[in-house]
């Protein structure tokens, strides 16, 4: 950084003087290039921390969502990017804008396992990831069945888990509630209300591509009612 600083950037702006390049261009340019190298702030960094921040707060859809939109409103701004404050949650849109599709509020990141799995690994994996759902899928990665902590409960708590070979493909949910990432978020809500189920797979194809769980619903909520009390304040503030 101190060689572009005290070295390229001085001989950029002697080269574009000696190109007879506008006095006023040259320092409005070089300037920017001078705060920004000083700042160490690109606009790829910007990307990087404004993800870094955002994640904690929501999925990565949301978080490129409020991304996109944050670079499109401070472009308007025409403010060189080291400038411009780190991307806000708020700017992902509303939660119809975030959460229309079950695709834009499903879990993508999933530990699945494969059909010739001990199904005591999968008690272990389930124990050892804080999960209460495993989907299990075939060689072809096709998926064919759920595995869920219900189920472990009533398979230990019967005669055949005496059975210390056991696979997920003899134990598991061979046919769990689905959905398909074009469906809405509210169809899918509908449907574990209709099968009283905590967990909805996702598929594409034949192919699981996310899922929906009673812990996505309760982010769903939350930024709903969040979003419900934050309008409700602006139309009564002194309240």
């Amino acid at each position: 950084m101190k060689l572009i600083l005290k070295e390229l950037i001085p001989m950029a702006e002697d080269g574009l003087r000696r190109a007879r390049v506008q006095e006023s261009d040259v320092e409005k340019y070089m300037n920017i290039l001078y705060k920004r190298c000083q700042k160490e702030k690109t606009g790829a960094v910007w990307i990087l921390d404004s993800y870094s921040k955002l994640r904690k707060e929501g999925s990565a859809e949301e978080c490129i969502m409020a991304i996109t939109e944050g670079i499109y409103q401070r472009q308007k701004t025409n403010k060189p990017v080291h400038e411009w404050t780190i991307a806000a949650f708020r700017e992902a849109g509303t939660w119809s804008d975030k959460f229309a599709k079950i695709s834009q509020g499903m879990t993508r990141d999933l530990i699945t396992v494969g059909e010739e799995e001990l199904i005591d690994l999968v008690r272990n994996i389930m124990l050892w990831s804080n999960i209460r759902h495993v989907p299990v899928e075939n060689e072809k990665g096709d998926f064919v069945g759920m595995i869920s902590s219900e189920i472990l409960l009533a398979y230990y708590g019967s005669e055949s888990s005496s059975n210390q070979e056991a696979t997920a493909g003899e134990v598991m949910d061979r046919e769990p509630v689905t959905a398909g990432p074009e469906n809405s978020t509210v169809e899918v809500i509908r449907l574990m209300k209709q099968w009283e189920t905590s967990c909805v797979a996702i598929v594409d194809k034949g192919r699981l591509v996310g899922l929906f769980t009673e812990r996505d619903y309760i982010k769903f909520s939350q930024h709903l009612f969040e979003e419900m009390i934050v309008g409700k304040s602006r139309k009564n503030p002194s309240k």
